[in-house]
């Protein structure tokens, strides 16, 4: 909410406001995991439509610190659970690469796809925003906006990988070929939708799931993981 009569944004665990504040985004957060094996979680902002680039992209920001408050002991559990650590030429790439991207949010105001790239990052440092505020954080559960990108950029580390070290490139493929080949995929078109199916063939570190809908401009839902944005 933001309370408009101090000028201040706050976080409030509650379904009620009053006079003074003004709502700019929800999550319901459904704990089920240890009973059903998923957490629901329900993600909105008021304004995510509009079509202002500065209005929207707050509204995908205050969506981010909500979801990241709420839901803060998940985002921890799972950052422990896939033990990100990164090589110091991954760790140069991923930089460079983070500023490629900002420089072309900036600069690229009229180009849609940098603009969506340019709300999901306010997104993620919402989360990573939302995340601080909450009562887990301290000086031994501090996670940034930049560690917030790590874990959603986990996927395509491996690539960086073998990009930042060519000479074992080859052996580095050879080897995911043929041991982790994994995941089944089904995709039925209706005439007025389009559902996703997919099983995943993975590790107990990405047991910690998530049900997660995003309702912004549209309304997305998807099996992933508490802090990412992407299942």
């Amino acid at each position: 909410y933001k309370n408009e009569t101090a000028d201040e944004y706050l976080l409030i665990n509650t379904s009620s406001t009053d006079a003074n504040m003004t709502l700019h985004a929800t999550v319901i957060v459904n704990n089920s995991h240890m009973d059903l094996g998923w957490d629901y979680v329900y993600v909105s902002a008021e304004n995510a439509w509009n079509e202002t680039d500065g209005v929207r992209r707050m509204a995908y920001y205050h969506a981010g610190m909500a979801e990241g408050w709420a839901t803060a002991e998940r985002i921890w559990q799972v950052w422990l659970a896939n033990n990100y650590s990164v090589g110091d030429k991954e760790a140069t790439w991923i930089q460079d690469h983070i500023g490629f991207m900002k420089h072309n949010i900036v600069n690229k105001t009229d180009d849609p796809f940098w603009n969506k790239v340019g709300d999901l990052f306010a997104l993620m440092e919402g989360i990573a925003e939302g995340f601080s505020a909450s009562n887990i954080s301290d000086a031994a559960h501090n996670l940034t906006a930049h560690d917030i990108f790590l874990l959603n950029f986990g996927n395509e580390y491996g690539d960086v990988q073998m990009h930042c070290n060519s000479s074992n490139a080859k052996s580095i493929m050879k080897e995911t070929l043929s041991t982790r080949q994994h995941c089944s995929a089904l995709v039925k078109h209706l005439p007025q939708d389009i559902f996703f199916s997919h099983d995943t063939w993975s590790n107990y570190n990405t047991m910690l799931r998530q049900y997660k809908t995003y309702a912004m401009e549209t309304i997305v839902t998807m099996s992933g993981f508490a802090g990412m944005i992407a299942s």
